[in-house]
């Protein structure tokens, strides 16, 4: 991910057994926001868009709004806030790579 976007020219992809494995608990769909929890991804966000098929590795974490209290678009545009990126970068530990911890 980079400034908000996903780069699919860097995009690695994985045989079908590992994205089995990765989404047995929740397959990402659309309105889905995936936010870059290490170093240099840190604060990257992007809106999973219609008909992508996509498989999340351990630097990043999901965000599924609840529709009943706030929308894809406005929860996107929060995280992707100054404010939240400063608050992400205050809770970052880790001694040789920097990362914001996520719960599963």
């Amino acid at each position: 991910m980079r400034n908000g976007y996903i780069d699919w020219s860097r995009m690695k992809y994985v045989e079908k057994e590992v994205y089995d494995e990765r989404t047995k608990r929740l397959i990402p769909k659309e309105g889905d926001i995936v936010f870059g929890r290490i170093k240099d991804l840190l604060g990257a966000v992007r809106n999973i868009a219609f008909n992508t098929t996509i498989c999340l590795g351990q630097r990043v974490m999901l965000f599924r709004p609840n529709k009943a209290f706030v929308n894809t678009i406005f929860l996107w545009n929060l995280i992707r806030s100054k404010s939240i990126f400063r608050q992400a970068t205050k809770k970052s530990t880790g001694s040789t790579v920097s990362h914001v911890k996520g719960h599963c």
